[in-house]
């Protein structure tokens, strides 16, 4: 599979298992350009592509030193950006997403708070040159940015010891229901953030860290 580099059509190619049925995820690096095993997929050699969208299944999936476009779908999914200004959606189940270096966005649709997952980012960095982002845009049934309204849609807590900073979200902001996304930001502390829900959101929409609205 080749996207071509400047080939006309479209430099940002993406290659898709959306469609895998081997009941079995796939492994994928996209800084390998020779005949990789996927697992799920066989084997597949793949040059000159940006995007990866990974299967319903647990998916490792890896990107290249530049920006890409990453998707677990569903499934217990790992997923590392490297380099370059990732967009990194988690999808359905618990996935542990890695943005590497440079501002990356991480990104939860409606419907990925399906059975109560926990996501952990493992580098999230608040503010500064490169700092992240969480887009909770779509996944919110009312796109809110006010710090009160904004209260009854998410959670936070001090977890691991008060090392990390654990979101609980609540996408329609009503009170507990049977579905509920968990967002652990790992080596991020509670303290540095406010220590409170409303001072914590303020913070982060502060440094265009916190993305609730289209």
């Amino acid at each position: 599979m080749s996207g071509g580099a400047n080939d006309g059509v479209d430099i940002n190619d993406t290659v898709s298992y959306a469609d895998l049925t081997a009941g079995v995820g796939v492994t994928v690096d996209l800084n390998i350009t020779s005949s990789q095993n996927t697992g799920g997929a066989g084997s597949d050699t793949i040059t000159n592509v940006e995007n990866l969208i990974g299967s319903n299944y647990a998916d490792t999936l890896k990107g290249t030193n530049s920006s890409n476009i990453l998707g677990g779908l569903g499934g217990n999914d790992t997923i590392d950006g490297r380099g370059g200004s990732d967009v990194i959606i988690g999808g359905k189940g618990s996935d542990n997403l890695t943005g590497g270096s440079s501002s990356d966005t991480f990104v939860w649709q409606a419907g990925d708070d399906t059975g109560n997952p926990t996501d952990r980012i493992t580098d999230f960095t608040v503010g500064g040159g490169n700092g992240d982002k969480l887009d909770l845009s779509d996944l919110l049934v009312d796109e809110h940015s006010d710090p009160v309204t904004l209260d009854a849609y998410l959670s936070f807590s001090s977890v691991n010891s008060n090392q990390d900073t654990q979101i609980a979200v609540d996408a329609d902001g009503a009170g507990p229901s049977a579905s509920q996304q968990l967002i652990i930001l790992q080596g991020v502390q509670m303290a540095s953030l406010g220590g409170t829900d409303q001072a914590a959101i303020s913070t982060l929409i502060a440094a265009n860290a916190l993305l609730t609205s289209g």
